[in-house]
């Protein structure tokens, strides 16, 4: 049984695991199969990562970024029975994944990375995969009634919002 609750990962930060219905939903949105790689920006402690190594198998490839140094490590320690996951420390807007299936974005967006939305979307677009994503601001932190929209780039290549 589990519980559809946000656990605290740093609470003076107010960081989360997010929300685990939403998060199952973006992932599902992603129709991942066996051999596929998926990009996991915002890997946090590896709990979603861990499950986007499942559905892509022994055969696939996750690469999971997270900007938190030591939460990074976290994760790298969390996923060492996972090899075909790869945890990278750095900025998941500017690191190069290399050409993926899809893109799944599990992270806060500063201006500075909401300037740089674009070049995920290409990104995607060169790999022709999915690339759902919440957009979210400081205030929807705040008041959730002020989050953005959730986009998908189909394999045929439009954005659409979906959320």
């Amino acid at each position: 049984m589990s519980h559809n609750v946000l656990v605290a990962i740093d609470a003076r930060r107010n960081l989360n695991n997010g929300h685990p219905s939403f998060l199952a939903w973006l992932i599902e949105q992603l129709d991942l199969n066996d051999g596929q790689s998926v990009y996991h920006v915002g890997a946090g402690t590896g709990y979603y990562s861990a499950i986007l190594a499942s559905m892509v198998g022994e055969a696939g490839r996750v690469i999971a970024i997270e900007v938190d140094d030591a939460l990074a490590r976290r994760a790298r320690q969390n996923l060492l029975g996972y090899r075909q996951v790869e945890v990278v420390g750095g900025d998941g807007f500017s690191h190069n994944p290399g050409p993926v299936d899809a893109i799944l974005v599990n992270a806060g967006v500063n201006p500075q990375g909401d300037a740089q939305r674009p070049e995920l979307a290409r990104r995607i677009h060169r790999s022709s995969g999915y690339l759902p994503v919440h957009w979210g601001t400081q205030q929807a932190r705040r008041d959730p009634s002020e989050a953005g929209f959730c986009e998908r780039r189909s394999r045929k290549g439009a954005l659409a919002a979906v959320g």
